[in-house]
């Protein structure tokens, strides 16, 4: 693998760490622990009446403003969630595209930059000692 292949890589996971750390900030959820991590894949909006499409007098009623904020938490969460799982695919492939100590050489760049950005460890989900364990 050369350096720039690493770079890209690295550019890719940390990008889209970026956003998942925005995410969970903007949203107030920690993702310091498996625990917080699963409770965030499994995090379900409240199921919400299909929308009238019709433009009448009461659909632009100010008492909508509410149920809105709750659709965009809802999206949010959603985009969460989806991120989270787009993460854990790249990281695979990487490992089986370049292998495990590559990876987290990756990894530990994406987090170091992260964190000179001003990110807390553990913002984006990922624990590298827990992750490499057995490496």
């Amino acid at each position: 693998m050369t350096p720039n292949e690493q770079q890209r890589m690295a550019r890719s996971i940390e990008e889209l760490s970026t956003r998942i750390a925005r995410l969970a900030i903007g949203l107030r959820v920690s993702l310091k622990t498996d625990a917080e991590v699963a409770h965030a894949m499994s995090h379900q909006a409240p199921a919400q009446v299909a929308q009238e499409r019709r433009a009448t007098a009461e659909r632009r009623d100010a008492s909508r403003v509410g149920n809105t904020a709750d659709r965009r938490q809802s999206h949010l969460h959603a985009e969460l969630r989806g991120l989270l799982v787009m993460r854990y695919d790249m990281e695979t492939h990487y490992v089986e595209a370049v292998g495990a100590f590559a990876t987290r050489q990756i990894l530990e760049e994406s987090e170091a930059h992260l964190a000179r950005d001003g990110f807390q460890p553990g913002t984006t989900g990922v624990d590298l000692n827990r992750l490499f364990k057995d490496n």
